[in-house]
């Protein structure tokens, strides 16, 4: 592969790189503010491995979205991941996340029969089911559907070991 890449280069072909879009501050849905950029280190002073990634934050109602790696198809790396979040969502997405992933990691869907089924569970479109995106009370009922879930696909697993 790289002896193409050098080929084309010696050339003078390139391949077209993607322009970097820059994202407009988001609005904070508690207050209508605009949110400020910030890195992890104002938001994680503690985990130094998060302190070279973008946040959205807004200060005042302590709401922050982290943001989409820079050239991985996301523009410059200001694409939030969803929707800027207070400690009740945050508290109630990692719960989201407590009950959804174990889905997919443990083996049961895969990554995307399970945010299919998720989506069909919740009456919303594939392209909308991203915990990112879900209000507490999406969260709520979206973490309840998996739990539901993931008991029944462990104790389907279990009953079919023991015959």
């Amino acid at each position: 592969m790289s002896a193409l890449r050098d080929a084309f280069a010696k050339a003078g072909i390139s391949r077209p790189q993607p322009k970097a879009v820059h994202v407009a501050a988001p609005a904070c849905p508690y207050c209508g503010g605009d949110a400020e950029m910030v890195t992890g280190e104002v938001l994680y002073p503690h985990r130094p491995d998060l302190h070279a990634k973008r946040f959205w934050r807004c200060a005042p109602c302590d709401a922050y979205v982290g943001c989409h790696a820079p050239g991985q198809g996301y523009g410059d790396g200001t694409r939030p991941l969803g929707r800027l979040a207070n400690a009740e969502l945050r508290a109630a997405k990692l719960a989201t996340h407590a009950a959804f992933d174990p889905l997919w990691r443990d083996g049961h869907l895969s990554r995307k029969d399970a945010y299919s089924w998720l989506a069909a569970g919740l009456g919303i479109r594939v392209d909308k089911c991203h915990v990112g995106l879900f209000t507490v009370a999406e969260c709520q009922r979206a973490a309840g559907l998996c739990a539901a879930k993931y008991r029944r696909l462990t104790e389907a697993a279990l009953f079919a070991k023991s015959e």
